[in-house]
C-alpha cells in the first residue's frame, strides 16, 4: 500500500525550508499615504509703519516709530526714537529680519523675529558695546478719525 500523504508532507517541508532561507517581504498594511504634510505657514512680511517700545543698553525704556519698506531683496528701515533718526538695511531669512543700522556715525545691529501677527521682537546693540537692548515693534493700521481721514494706530 502506497502512502499518499508522503508527497504532500515532503512538499510542505521543502516549502517551509525555502521560506526560512529567503528574505522576508514586507506586507503593506494599508494604502500608501497620498496626502503630504501641510507646509508651514510663511511668516508675515514686514512692511509699513510700526510703534516701537524697547529697553536701551543702560536698561532705560524708550518709545518711538519705525517705518519698513521692502526694496528688492532687502528692506529699508527708518526709526525715530527720542528725537534721533536711525536708518538701516535688512535681510529677511525665514522669520528673522537682520539689520545693520547707522545714526550719523554710530552703527549697530538688530535681529528681529517676525511674529505671525506681523509684530517684530528682537535684540540690538551698538558697535563697540558688550551689552544688548530689546525692542518690540507693533504694526500700525489705518482707521477712520473724527474728521474722516485715516489715522495710524496699533493693531
Amino acid at each position: 500500500m502506497k502512502n499518499k500523504g508522503f508527497p504532500a508532507l515532503a512538499f510542505l517541508f521543502l516549502l517551509s525550508l525555502a521560506c526560512s532561507l529567503s528574505e522576508p517581504t514586507p506586507v503593506p498594511i494599508g494604502p500608501a499615504p497620498t496626502a503630504s504634510l501641510p507646509e508651514p505657514s510663511s511668516p508675515a512680511r514686514p512692511g509699513g509703519s510700526y510703534q516701537v517700545t524697547g529697553t536701551g543698553l543702560d536698561g532705560s525704556s524708550y518709545e518711538g516709530s519705525l517705518y519698513i519698506e521692502e526694496w528688492g531683496e532687502v528692506y529699508w528701515l527708518e526709526w525715530e526714537v527720542g528725537g534721533a533718526s536711525y536708518t538701516g538695511t535688512g535681510i529677511l531669512t525665514g522669520d528673522v529680519l537682520s539689520v545693520g543700522w547707522d545714526a550719523g556715525g554710530t552703527c549697530g545691529v538688530v535681529s528681529y523675529r517676525v511674529l505671525p501677527d506681523g509684530s517684530l521682537e528682537g535684540t540690538w546693540s551698538v558697535c563697540g558695546e558688550d551689552r544688548v537692548g530689546w525692542e518690540r515693534a507693533v504694526p500700525l493700521r489705518s482707521g477712520p478719525s473724527a474728521e474722516g481721514r485715516g489715522v495710524l494706530r496699533p493693531l
